[in-house]
């Protein structure tokens, strides 16, 4: 059989035609293709920058807006540590007095206006303190075979047969106590008569009765 002549087919249908034809279809389908995937990247990413959006609003919802509470709040501890350091340094000068009037060193005549005078100071500091909700607390009398105390750090312990019972033989620094009491300086779930921050423990020295056979 013979078969028909080559210059009857239409122009798509002859081979050198159609392959060209072919090949141009190939590298549009590639082409296309490749803008698919490109549009598929893009879209993964834009998914997940919705997403990491999403993620920090949310985020940021579930945190407490500013407010003058966040920034008192930051402002309270530094402030309860300065008037810890006060109440242990006035703490420490009463002690001084206290001492050298039971020696008689401050019975002088014309010195007991001076002394008078410093400890009235000294308690007005005292209130003056208190009145913020700072207070000094001596634990030098503290019962510690019954008691259980959250404000005291023993700093060292010294077993000995002098006593029979643990008992402060030294008392290094006060325990301060710091109570919220100022409305602008307590946090919204803090109530005024809560159970007061402590600020500094009672540093003190212990004796302790000897083990026995030790």
């Amino acid at each position: 059989m013979t078969p028909p002549p080559e210059s009857g087919l239409p122009a798509l249908l002859k081979v050198p035609e159609l392959t060209a034809t072919l090949e141009a279809l190939g590298e549009a389908i590639k082409e296309q293709d490749d803008c698919l995937k490109a549009a598929r990247t893009s879209l993964s990413e834009k998914m997940v920058e919705n997403e990491t959006l999403k993620n920090n609003q949310a985020t940021a919802a579930s945190q407490p807006a500013a407010s003058p509470e966040a920034t008192i709040d930051e402002f309270r501890e530094p402030f309860a540590r300065a008037m810890a350091e006060v109440s242990v340094m006035l703490w420490r000068i009463k002690q001084c007095t206290d001492k050298l009037d039971s020696e008689g060193k401050l019975a002088k005549p014309g010195e007991s206006k001076d002394l008078r005078r410093i400890l009235r100071d000294l308690a007005t500091c005292d209130q003056a303190l208190k009145s913020l909700g700072v207070e000094t607390v001596d634990r030098a009398n503290a019962d510690l075979n019954t008691g259980i105390y959250r404000d005291l750090e023993v700093v060292s312990n010294e077993m000995t047969s002098e006593v029979t019972q643990v008992t402060v033989a030294e008392v290094l620094k006060p325990a301060v106590h710091f109570r919220v009491l100022h409305p602008l300086l307590r946090k919204a779930k803090e109530r005024a008569d809560q159970p007061p921050f402590i600020i500094q423990k009672c540093q003190v020295i212990t004796k302790s009765p000897a083990q026995p056979g030790a």
